[in-house]
């Protein structure tokens, strides 16, 4: 009944346009979709990054003894829930001049963003995408 009924449409001019410009707006509404499915990533993986970093220089700046080691492992349990290969795609680094209460701790984290071949060339994107997130918190006094 299918094959019939693209005989008949394919043998009517009117029908093979038709065709040809349903498939065409398919096409466009796809690659609309994967745009918006990308930039939406994007933004997420922005929020989350940004994220990580403030509860990161909260957990070093909640213990001066050791800031780098806590940022660190605030920054793993965050973004073992939220980002996507973040063993492989994320660096921690932890800046102070000192671990005296007031003194500031900055925690800049750096995301490289999934890269998605066929997108970034179609779509003429940048293929290194790096997600920056930075946050400073005083170290507070421990008692």
């Amino acid at each position: 009944m299918v094959v019939k009924l693209l005989e008949i449409l394919l043998k009517n001019k009117k029908g093979s346009e038709n065709i040809i410009s349903f498939l065409f707006v398919i096409l466009m509404l796809f690659i609309l979709f994967i745009s918006f499915a990308q930039l939406i990533t994007m933004g997420y993986a922005h929020v989350y990054v940004q994220q990580a970093a403030f509860v990161s220089a909260k957990a070093a700046a909640a213990h001066p003894e050791d800031p780098e080691k806590y940022a660190v492992d605030a920054f793993q349990k965050y973004a073992s829930k939220f980002l996507f290969d973040w063993q492989n795609r994320a660096a921690v680094e932890v800046l102070y001049n000192s671990t005296n209460p007031g003194d500031t701790v900055t925690v800049v984290v750096t995301y490289n963003f999934p890269k998605y071949g066929l997108w970034t060339k179609f779509l003429k994107l940048d293929p290194d995408q790096t997600i920056i997130g930075k946050a400073s918190m005083p170290i507070e006094e421990t008692p």
